[in-house]
């Protein structure tokens, strides 16, 4: 891939990550808000417990180089990857 190709690869990946967790965030607090008065510790899990889980699958598949797929680790301002070393910004 040509490195500017690479950038907005990665651009995409990023803007999908960041839309996943607005979204669940979203979700989670609408939901809390609807059903503050039947609120107990287990059915906030059982609220929190699936998106956590979405919003974790998304991380873990999407957050990946686009040109050796291997994981970006848990931070958001990756510079370069990992595997590859291939300049992401």
């Amino acid at each position: 891939m040509k490195p500017e190709e690479i950038k907005q690869a990665f651009a995409k990946i990023q803007r999908r990550n960041l839309f996943a967790g607005v979204i669940g965030a979203c979700v989670s607090g609408l939901l809390l808000l609807a059903l503050k008065d039947s609120l107990s510790p287990e059915n906030l899990l059982l609220m929190v417990a699936p998106m956590f889980g979405i919003l974790l699958y998304v991380h873990l598949v999407n957050w990946r180089c686009p040109v050796c797929q291997a994981w970006l680790g848990r931070f958001f301002n990756v510079r370069e990857c990992p595997g590859c070393k291939a300049n992401l910004r």
